[in-house]
């Protein structure tokens, strides 16, 4: 019945080529579903059959071997799905496994952001500091006027290598982004593998509660193996009582037989001439008498084999089906700690991945903090360079700047140029 059935758990190669596409993952759950489903009607359908079977035997009261055959074939196919299940389980465990090596090598990922943001805020406390200095020396220049543009030509093309750096650190920022970006879809595909696993949870809970309810009419057709049994032994107490009384009923015949003879015998040795015939009657009905009284006896003796001969069928499959019985109840006992055991792990895991999110959700709500700081901050530099470019007049700023920079408010600064040349 299994021949064509397939374990509904992915190999390592075929995890590999799937875990980027949704829509395979999504196909090959459904597939799995379908599989599960497919067996489960097989189960349904075996089930069935071994109903009639035992219906069919509880109303022929005689042992039937073929029919005994096919209720052991039966409990064999039923062994044998048990094994299955539990070759699903060991694979689901080793899914889980799977499971655990991704969210180590995420945890992995993640601790190296951690360090690379570590980095990241040291060089931003580092260029702060260095703001704070480029600020200081600006306002310095600004007060020594033209004995300082030599210096103040130097430190532009420091604020320019400083411009170049916070541009390096925007970029840094945004791969950054990148890799939150892909630690989520990361996320999202895990969830889609933790409802393949619910699903397939679900899926052998149904499978051993079938299981469970083969279990219960198997005990209740041992329940009625044992009552009938004990019927048919009843029943042969009874005839082994009117076996006894028959006999003694056949001893007492015989006995007053042999006193008849003994009449007849003085009757003969008295009256020979006169009860000749009669004697000779006596005599053959007297033999006719014992042979049926052996007949009878043979035939008890034949019905009584017979009745031994059933007793014993009928202990040896009741044996064989209290062995059955708890043969199933340990496979089902072990299939039920399989179980527990799956849905701690499951639990756990569900508890781990919820944690996890939460950790990653705050430390990319951190890193957009600091993306946006840093980006004001860049802006508030530029702003500040604009400044200091327009207070400064245009031969000190071509002096400094040797390329006019362009302005992010054209008008304002054409505005700011007519000023000064007003002045």
């Amino acid at each position: 019945m299994h021949e064509d059935y397939a374990a509904p758990l992915l190999t390592r190669g075929d995890f590999e080529a799937i875990k980027h596409d949704p829509l395979l993952i999504l196909e090959w759950g459904t597939k799995a579903v379908v599989s599960l489903q497919k067996g489960e009607a097989a189960l349904k359908a075996q089930l069935e059959a071994i109903q009639s079977q035992l219906q069919d035997a509880s109303k022929d009261v005689k042992f039937d071997s073929q029919r005994y055959k096919e209720v052991m074939d039966a409990t064999a196919e039923l062994e044998r799905d048990h094994r299955m299940l539990s070759m699903r389980c060991s694979d689901t465990e080793s899914g889980n496994k799977r499971l655990a090596r991704v969210v180590d090598e995420m945890r992995q990922e993640k601790e190296a952001m951690r360090e690379e943001l570590r980095t990241l805020g040291g060089s931003l406390g580092l260029l702060d500091r260095q703001h704070a200095d480029t600020v200081a020396a600006v306002a310095v220049m600004e007060k020594a006027g033209p004995e300082e543009e030599a210096k103040g030509k130097g430190l532009q093309e420091a604020i320019a290598r400083k411009i170049e750096s916070l541009d390096i650190l925007t970029n840094e920022i945004v791969s950054c982004t990148n890799n939150v970006t892909s630690l989520q879809r990361k996320v999202e595909k895990l969830e889609c593998e933790r409802l393949v696993l619910e699903a397939e949870t679900l899926a052998l809970e149904q499978t051993t509660s079938q299981q469970e309810r083969t279990i219960n009419y198997l005990q209740y057709e041992s329940a009625k193996l044992n009552d009938t049994f004990n019927a048919r032994a009843s029943e042969l107490v009874e005839a082994k009582k009117q076996t006894a009384a028959m006999l003694l009923e056949l001893q007492l015949q015989v006995t007053r037989a042999e006193e008849e003879m003994a009449r007849l015998h003085n009757a003969v040795a008295n009256e020979t001439s006169l009860t000749g015939r009669q004697n000779i009657w006596q005599a053959k009905e007297l033999h006719a008498k014992t042979e049926d009284l052996l007949t009878a006896h043979q035939e008890l003796a034949k019905e009584r084999g017979k009745m031994r001969t059933e007793q014993a069928l009928m202990q040896e499959k009741l044996y064989r089906l209290k062995n059955n019985v708890l043969v199933v109840e340990k496979q089902n006992q072990v299939l039920n700690g399989t179980l527990q055991q799956l849905e701690e792990e499951d639990e756990l895991l569900r508890a781990n991945y919820n944690e996890r999110k939460n950790e990653a959700l705050e430390e990319m709500n951190k890193q957009l903090a600091i993306a946006q700081q840093l980006s004001a901050e860049l802006e508030e530099a530029r702003e500040n360079l604009y400044l200091l470019n327009s207070k400064v007049c245009m031969t000190c700023r071509l002096s400094i700047f040797p390329s006019e920079l362009p302005s992010p408010f054209p008008r304002k600064g054409e505005e700011a140029q007519k000023e000064r040349d007003v002045m």
